[in-house]
């Protein structure tokens, strides 16, 4: 009798036990599941909605950062920039969007017949440098604040899906108030993305062409690697949560809409160039692009990182963009 009891102990103890490693695990998967979720919020909150803490979240981005080396060739570049928005008082600008945003930028009117339209990176601004501003002397400028940047509007930023719908809108806007202007587009990294999928929709007769540094392939591509070397962490599952948030939103977009190898349509020539030590945008991706571009093209690369390509090789990119004047704008 009592060996039973001992029996019935013994069997109510190893219950007891399993079911305490259960309602362990149980909690572990729990609180592992709600801080892969609350991470993944940070993420979408910080880059899709570029809350208070994007500035913090964009400053783990590696390869963003000059080196010294490139540093002393912006230096000149920079200070020319910087005497040429010092000597000019810029013009204020708007354009409503479709969906409501308010949408500014600075217009430098040089009295010249051509118009360059810079779009900045992600987390830039139109008081970013225009580094290549130089060249374009006697050229009027546009410098428009991409959506959910700077002074705009916007809610979400669209990684240039978005923003190519803008930039269209932009273009409405030189029609309707420089109509005599031929255009040429100069973006970076997002700006490069915003035009190329806005020459997929389609651009007025009035743009010559686009120069386009460090495009990515797709925001499935950046993201991945963004992750994956900045912040260290995989693809799965923190992406795909980002990806669902995405969803459920309303920003108005998918990530799959955001890929620049797809492109059929487009037809606007395009200069890309590409920096060789880009550790933020992968050369690969830029190359990519290039290589699945439907229209005329031609490619530089230099041995660059992120926005020193035009510093680095600024003899052969002048080169190219003269002999790119000549003939799409001299016709």
């Amino acid at each position: 009798m009592k060996q039973i009891k001992s029996g019935q102990k013994q069997g109510l103890s190893g219950r007891q036990t399993l079911a305490f490693w259960l309602c362990g695990g149980a909690i572990v998967i729990t609180l592992l599941a709600v801080s892969i979720r609350s991470i993944s919020s940070g993420y979408f909150d910080s880059f899709v909605r570029r809350e208070a803490s994007a500035s913090t979240a964009t400053s783990y981005f590696q390869g963003m950062l000059p080196t010294e080396a490139e540093q002393a060739l912006l230096a000149p570049l920079q200070e020319d920039w910087d005497s040429f928005r010092n000597r000019r008082l810029a013009d204020e600008v708007s354009v409503t969007a479709k969906d409501g945003a308010v949408l500014w930028g600075d217009y430098y009117d040089e009295g010249g017949s051509i118009l360059v339209v810079f779009l900045h990176h992600y987390d830039g601004s139109r008081r970013d440098d225009f580094l290549a501003a130089s060249f374009f002397e006697g050229c009027n400028l546009l410098l428009p604040d991409a959506r959910n940047h700077g002074a705009s509007g916007g809610s979400f930023s669209g990684f240039g899906v978005l923003e190519a719908e803008d930039l269209l809108c932009w273009l409405d806007w030189v029609e309707e108030n420089q109509p005599e202007q031929r255009v040429i587009l100069y973006g970076v990294g997002m700006g490069g993305v915003t035009a190329l999928l806005a020459a997929e929709r389609g651009l007025p007769e009035s743009v010559a062409f686009l120069v386009a540094e460090s495009p990515y392939a797709s925001l499935d591509a950046i993201a991945k690697h963004l992750l994956m070397q900045s912040y260290k962490v995989p693809m799965f599952p923190f992406y795909n949560l980002m990806q669902w948030q995405l969803g459920r939103s309303g920003a108005g977009y998918a990530t799959d809409e955001v890929d620049l190898l797809q492109l059929k349509q487009a037809s606007l020539p395009v200069l890309f160039l590409m920096g060789a030590a880009d550790i933020h945008v992968p050369p690969e991706q830029t190359q990519a692009v290039y290589d699945s571009y439907p229209g005329p093209k031609e490619l530089i690369e230099q041995q660059a990182g992120y926005g020193a390509v035009y510093a680095v090789g600024q003899h052969e990119i002048d080169g190219a963009l003269s002999r790119w004047m000549n003939t799409y704008l001299l016709d």
